[in-house]
């Protein structure tokens, strides 16, 4: 019988897509088909997800629990008023197994069931991976610290940037023109990492260093046709869209299924670049101003690929 009420999860994610009246009908109708199923089963449906996939974690099973924690209703605790909150934006620091504790006296879940181990292991697997989507925010808000042309280890990484994209010339001063060549705005690319600071410039040069045929040939394409997008600047703006996304969980899926780490993000940023010449190829603009017009729907097609477990990090 619980087989039979575990596939309708799937199918509630189109309640996010519903608004007004036919939203509002639509919950209401689920909580009294969670009412009937929780007197059947005798499980709240976090335990029913968590028991769904035979004792195994799953990301999908994460991405589940994240619904549930939204149209949960009793998700509160003490000192906890708004749990379901907390629990779908947990702070880095967040212990899990707080967490955890704090959900099974929420929900009334008795501990003495002989499929509570099993239970809390995959709630503890998921709670770990929510918690680490945060802590992944907080790596890259470290990272993105200022741009120094002060600092010699900042000055280092972009000259490699330079003799990785141009490996046969020299560059004549730190000051000049010639960095619009690579595809910076102006006579000095530290005025171009005020958004993104030292990640950006990292994942410049961790993208031309991992990636060269790849990052040869975006680079060419933007030398060689004079309606197409800067190479540093379009890189820059794949970073800050990639952790815009993170930071607003629009990419929850991918970073569960691929791990919420830093190489995760670099091979995301990676994917999302290459993926975007190929979008800027297909579409053929005019000039350079039809970059919101390609950009904005682009954007909406990676979050989609996310949902749908599309999105694969280049490799």
């Amino acid at each position: 019988m619980l087989d039979t009420f575990e596939s309708v999860p799937e199918t509630i994610k189109l309640s996010n897509t519903m608004s007004g009246f036919w939203g509002s009908l639509f919950l209401r109708m689920f909580r009294v088909y969670k009412f009937f199923v929780h007197f059947l089963s005798g499980k709240s449906e976090i335990e029913r997800i968590c028991l769904s996939a035979n004792g195994r974690h799953t990301p999908e099973i994460t991405l589940q629990l994240e619904q549930a924690f939204r149209r949960s209703k009793q998700l509160q605790y003490g000192s906890f008023p708004n749990l379901h909150t907390h629990l779908l934006s947990m702070p880095p620091h967040t212990d899990p197994e707080h967490m955890f504790d704090l959900i099974v006296a929420s929900k009334k879940i008795p501990k003495h069931s002989r499929h509570f181990d099993t239970f809390r292991g995959v709630l503890l697997a998921s709670l770990n991976q929510m918690r680490d989507v945060s802590r992944l925010v907080a790596q890259l808000d470290e990272a993105r610290q200022p741009y120094e042309s002060k600092n010699p280890e900042h000055e280092q990484l972009l000259m490699r940037l330079w003799n990785l994209l141009r490996p046969n010339v020299r560059l004549s001063q730190r000051i000049s023109n010639e960095w619009g060549e690579i595809g910076f705005q102006g006579n000095d690319p530290a005025t171009d990492f005020r958004g993104s600071g030292w990640l950006g410039l990292d994942q410049l040069v961790q993208f031309s260093a991992d990636y060269p045929q790849e990052s040869k040939r975006i680079l060419n394409d933007s030398v060689s046709h004079p309606n197409w997008f800067s190479y540093a600047i379009t890189s820059i703006n794949m970073t800050m869209d990639a952790y815009m996304m993170l930071k607003r969980r629009e990419l929850n899926a991918f970073f569960y299924q691929y791990g919420p780490t830093l190489s995760s993000f670099y091979r995301l940023q990676a994917l999302m670049f290459v993926r975007f010449n190929q979008a800027w190829s297909d579409d053929d603009p005019e000039n350079v101003m039809a970059f919101k017009r390609i950009h904005d729907p682009f954007i909406e097609n990676i979050k989609r690929d996310s949902r749908l477990g599309q999105l694969r990090p280049l490799h």
